[in-house]
């Protein structure tokens, strides 16, 4: 009886695992750019003495759906798509360059560009520097260009290139605050062939009507193996009770 706990609470564990993955997913079914993760596990077989009769499931390392989302359109002169495999570089706070698809970019208080709480990084690998006061346009090529408040729209001029890369998902891993990093952080170079779709942005790729689904199914799955594991610690209970009285 005590292997067949063992068996159930190992699968009760995985489907808790991949329910907090699929939670995870439906969670940012609303951040721009998010690519979803896909749980993947694999059946590994018990050796002792006896025969290989049992097997259990373990959960490896997960992978992101290639999938790209909607795009939308915003009309916001700072939003843009990234088209295809390409992805925007930001430095994060440990110094290290991720890399994401959200192409919501915001102006701080200092004047830098920002994707949620990460500096935007340019062609040369370094922050854009923001004349303050001024409006900015991006073009297709990632091509930063300036407007001074008050100068006409022929003074437009560009102060800036944002690095583009390219590559694919399965070559990133994901931080826990949703940025994609490189193996070993290695730094990515400049793709020229990345395009933008500018005044837009790719909604996430996750769909939400499936991860309910899963979140349910992975509920049930995991009331199942815990109403299991209730039955065998009660089926040992009364062969213990069986014993007692025929000893007496």
């Amino acid at each position: 009886m005590d292997r067949s706990i063992y068996t159930m609470m190992n699968a009760a564990i995985s489907t808790s695992e991949r329910h907090s993955i699929t939670a995870n997913n439906l969670a940012n079914s609303s951040t721009s750019g998010f690519r979803s993760q896909i749980s993947m596990s694999k059946s590994v077989e018990i050796k002792g003495p006896t025969f290989l009769t049992r097997s259990l499931s373990t959960n490896i390392t997960t992978k992101n759906s290639d999938l790209p989302g909607a795009i939308n359109y915003s009309g916001r002169d700072l939003d843009v798509a990234i088209m295809n495999d390409g992805w925007l570089s930001v430095k994060l706070k440990n110094g290290i360059e991720g890399y994401t698809k959200n192409g919501h970019i915001t102006i701080d208080e200092e004047g830098k560009l920002r994707i949620k709480n990460y500096i935007l990084l340019g062609s040369d690998g370094n922050e854009i520097e923001i004349p303050p006061g001024s409006k900015l346009t991006i073009s297709e090529d990632g091509i930063i260009s300036a407007l001074s408040a008050g100068e006409p729209s022929k003074s437009i001029v560009p102060i800036g290139k944002l690095k583009l890369v390219k590559a694919k998902t399965n070559e990133f891993n994901l931080s826990n605050d949703g940025i994609f990093t490189t193996f070993k952080n290695k730094k990515l170079i400049e793709d020229a062939s990345v395009k933008l779709i500018p005044k837009s942005f790719e909604e996430s790729n996750v769909q939400a009507v499936d991860a309910m689904i899963k979140i349910i199914n992975d509920a049930r799955n995991f009331e199942i193996h815990m109403k299991v594991i209730s039955d065998i610690s009660e089926n040992s209970r009364i062969s213990n009770q069986l014993l007692s009285i025929n000893q007496v």
